[in-house]
């Protein structure tokens, strides 16, 4: 990267934590809740990756009950489906041949359409005290995966009747790891940020929501990790 650039990403995203923490000005954190919000000033083309953790959140789905089936995670009451995806939490080394590894949910699918699916109690996910449905996640090296290709699924939410579905790359890449001699191989974990009122403008109330879907429509195959499926601000 030139080096006008990388000072260009300096001036932007550190001038605007020093503006957010140093200065008390409180709207430059969107920049760090969701680096988007700073794309017209960023050098065209740069590759970004976020796992920004709101201190106001819900859980969702956070995977650290065990290496079980999944779950929806309490207070949050609900069941899980899994439809065409092979669905198993595991403990994974994010970065290649590490020895730390956390617990992450692997779904594998190879066919179109197919779907984890989370129904929820709408009266225990109370999403219209938050701003966003974030999913933390990230794409793998394995051969189910289209080499230096982003990957790209539909995240679905529900209120019954009226559904909105969006595509996750219209969040945020979902990057294709660098492959070695830049280090080993990683996954890496991108946090995808769905608005509130992203969905509200599609018909779904927030007050009702009963179910939460990612589906597996935009790529034939493909093998994913999720970290954690939450509402937050």
């Amino acid at each position: 990267m030139p080096r006008a650039s990388q000072e260009e990403i300096a001036k932007v995203h550190i001038g605007a934590l020093a503006q957010a923490v140093l200065l008390d000005r409180a709207e430059y954190l969107d920049v760090l809740r969701d680096h988007g919000a700073a794309v017209a000033w960023d050098p065209a083309g740069t590759e970004f990756v976020s796992q920004y953790q709101d201190p106001e959140r819900l859980f969702v789905q956070h995977n650290q009950e065990g290496l079980a089936a999944p779950v929806v995670s309490l207070p949050v009451q609900g069941t899980v489906a899994a439809d065409g995806v092979v669905a198993t939490r595991q403990l994974t080394a994010l970065v290649g041949g590490a020895a730390t590894t956390t617990i992450t949910l692997r779904l594998a699918w190879s066919a179109l359409g197919s779907r984890l699916l989370l129904i929820v109690d709408p009266s225990t996910l109370p999403a219209e005290r938050y701003k966003t449905v974030a999913l933390r996640v990230g794409q793998s090296t394995e051969a189910s995966n289209a080499a230096n290709r982003d990957q790209d699924f539909t995240l679905e939410v529900s209120s019954g009747s009226r559904t909105a579905a969006i595509p996750v790359s219209s969040l945020h890449r979902l990057l294709y790891p660098d492959p070695p001699p830049f280090g080993p191989a990683k996954i890496v974990m991108q946090t995808l940020r769905l608005s509130v009122e992203r969905f509200i403008e599609c018909g779904v109330d927030p007050t009702d929501l009963r179910s939460i879907a990612l589906v597996f429509d935009r790529r034939a195959s493909g093998t994913v990790y999720v970290g954690d499926l939450q509402c937050s601000n």
